[in-house]
């Protein structure tokens, strides 16, 4: 499986039905998915450095998510939080669309670019 290749914006748009996004304060390993990578990308947007005077313990935020609202998340959104959408949150059929990008490693001048052809010839079973 490759990991690693999902850039920094995740966009979503809520369709149909309402919804909850939940976000959880991440505490795992900085190997995680692209986190080793990600001071050595160029910054799609300007980074905040993380304030250290600051102590998050389990917090949970939750964010409504309406039927035809745009979601996006980045910087520490992204990396800091996790974020997921539980089935209590459903009360309907829910419709969105997520699009994320590729980092800098699967962009055709990218180190790994020969993967994204592989990532995208799967994406096609999917329309």
């Amino acid at each position: 499986m490759i990991v690693g290749y999902v850039g920094e914006r995740i966009v979503t748009v809520n369709v149909i039905g309402d919804s909850v996004l939940t976000m959880t304060k991440f505490s795992g390993p900085n190997t995680k998915y692209n986190l080793p990578d990600l001071d050595t990308y160029p910054p799609v947007v300007e980074r905040q450095q993380p304030n250290a005077d600051v102590i998050v313990g389990d917090v949970v935020i939750r964010l409504p998510m309406p039927a035809r609202s745009l979601m996006i998340l980045y910087g520490p959104s992204r990396y800091e939080w996790e974020h997921s959408v539980l089935r209590e949150d459903i009360d309907l059929r829910r419709v969105c669309i997520a699009y994320r990008e590729f980092t800098p490693p699967y962009l055709s001048s990218g180190k790994n670019s020969h993967e994204t052809i592989e990532i995208l010839e799967k994406s096609k079973n999917f329309w």
